[in-house]
């Protein structure tokens, strides 16, 4: 099915879910409306950790979208109970004897396994790098009473064998199976892994290093490792964060984990597996979903909620995944779309939506692609008020995927800067569909059942005016289609 796509394409995509949760107990900042992803009022930046307890999804983040520091704005905690609609309940503020704190992560111990809790009750805890007396260093701050004050471990951690010039981003976990703590430092162009009994002596374990042309031009930055199993095999996964890029991407690896080394299939090395190509800044698991944040124009998105599902195909393995807000929205059918041949253009007509997010559902006849009559171009236009568009298409003399944006200059109204971008992929089905979502100010794309993940955004939170497939130079059978009128339930 997929597999012969995975090795003729360059990129493959997949990506997944957002969490942030509504706290009946809490009356704090409130984010509920109509809309699926924009969360600006958070005032979010990169998401650090989540986690799902006491009936509700947990999100910790920096306050702000400062690329760099976190040392003026701490951290801030949302919660919801169905991953839209959210609440932010506190700030922490940062460690006053840490004036530059540089990145963090946030873990969960719901068996107090770091024993920093008397009564055995869960422990939050936030690890974090910071900059003290020119040099790099790790600290730790824990709260065993579900967030309400936070505590100041007395020491920093020792860590051996590490460059800390060059770190960027920590990720720690529990391991059950070894009951050791295991922790994950990004550089520039590995990342090390070490291990620890009671979160104060580490041991370096091993470097995974990505390949060398990779890690000369780009900088992992946020990343997650996590084990999935599909069947009797039980397979660890690495999703990164790449950035220094023209176009910033998520990539992932799947591999083994045995003994402190992380053995990836050489496919992975040899070829980019790419997550999402939207800009994603942090992502955050949390069971078989992944809580992902981007940031444009200095307003804050997550993805809707994505699930995440390994395959395997002869022995290899891979990621799909597709949104799912079943559970949160109702969807109402406005436009049924039956056996239409596109030739040039097609409006879809949106009026009936009155401004709430809606999906799109486009199941294209490639069939005959190589026919002389077949379009040489065809996708869907998406437009809104402020005539910006977002294009997505196929172009099926050149085999490539593409997405063209067109979006107002920030210092010329009446001005557009126009960008482009291409992933390689040959369709081998005789049948093809393509999963839009649509909302004020992002769209978000899957194709293919999930193998294709595409998000992009418009400078604005505004409405969207028009929705229509284009064709070029020929013509191309749409057999069948929907769009779908996304309305919140009534709890």
């Amino acid at each position: 099915m997929i597999l012969n796509k995975l090795y003729v394409m360059k990129y493959v995509i997949v990506i997944f879910s957002i969490t942030i949760i509504f706290f009946s107990c809490f009356q704090n900042k409130k984010v509920e409306s109509s809309s699926m992803s924009h969360l600006n009022t958070l005032n979010m930046g990169e998401i650090i950790g989540s986690a799902f307890y006491d009936s509700c999804y947990h999100m910790f983040y920096k306050k702000g979208i400062s690329d760099v520091f976190v040392d003026q704005n701490g951290w801030g905690h949302a919660v919801s109970s169905d991953m839209l609609n959210w609440t932010e309940i506190s700030t922490i503020s940062r460690p006053i004897s840490k004036e530059f704190i540089i990145n963090a992560h946030f873990s969960y111990d719901d068996k107090n396994n770091s024993k920093l809790s008397e009564n055995s009750e869960p422990v939050m805890i936030i690890i974090y790098i910071y900059f003290d007396e020119g040099e790099y260093q790790l600290g730790i701050m824990y709260s065993n009473d579900k967030g309400k004050t936070w505590n100041e471990k007395s020491s920093s951690l020792d860590i051996p064998n590490m460059a800390f010039q060059s770190t960027t981003c920590p990720f720690m976990y529990w391991n059950h199976t070894t009951k050791r703590w295991v922790m994950l430092l990004s550089t520039d162009n590995s990342i090390k892994f070490y291990t620890s009994p009671n979160l104060e002596d580490w041991e370096y374990m091993s470097d995974f290093i990505l390949k060398e042309e990779e890690s000369e031009k780009e900088l992992l930055k946020s990343f997650q490792f996590f084990s999935m199993k599909i069947g009797s095999n039980e397979k660890w996964i690495l999703i990164s964060n790449m950035e220094k890029t023209e176009q910033p991407r998520s990539r992932y690896y799947i591999g083994d984990f045995d003994q402190g080394k992380y053995n990836v299939d050489n496919d992975y090395i040899k070829h980019l597996h790419v997550l999402d190509y939207g800009k994603d800044i942090s992502f955050s698991m949390i069971n078989d979903s992944i809580l992902i944040g981007f940031s444009k124009m200095s307003v804050d998105y997550t993805s809707t909620p994505r699930k995440l599902n390994l395959i395997s195909e002869n022995n290899h393995f891979f990621l799909m995944t597709n949104p799912d807000y079943t559970n949160v929205f109702d969807s109402e059918k406005i436009i049924t779309l039956d056996s239409l041949l596109i030739n040039e253009t097609h409006i879809l007509n949106i009026d009936a939506l009155h401004n709430s997010p809606f999906d799109v559902l486009l199941n294209f006849d490639t069939s005959n692609q190589y026919a002389i009559h077949s379009a040489q171009k065809y996708g869907i236009v998406i437009q809104n008020e402020q005539n910006e568009t977002i294009t997505i298409g196929y172009d099926n003399m050149e085999r490539v995927l593409y997405v063209e944006s067109q979006m107002t200059q920030e210092d010329n109204p009446n001005g557009f800067d126009k960008k482009r971008y291409s992933i390689s992929y040959k369709i081998s089905e005789k049948t093809i569909v393509w999963h839009l979502i649509i909302d004020k100010g992002i769209v978000e794309c899957f194709i293919d059942e999930g193998a294709i993940s595409i998000t992009d955004f418009f400078t604005k939170d505004i409405p969207i005016k028009s929705v229509y497939l284009y064709t070029d130079l020929g013509s191309i059978k749409l057999i069948s289609g929907s769009i779908c009128k996304l309305e919140k339930q009534k709890k």
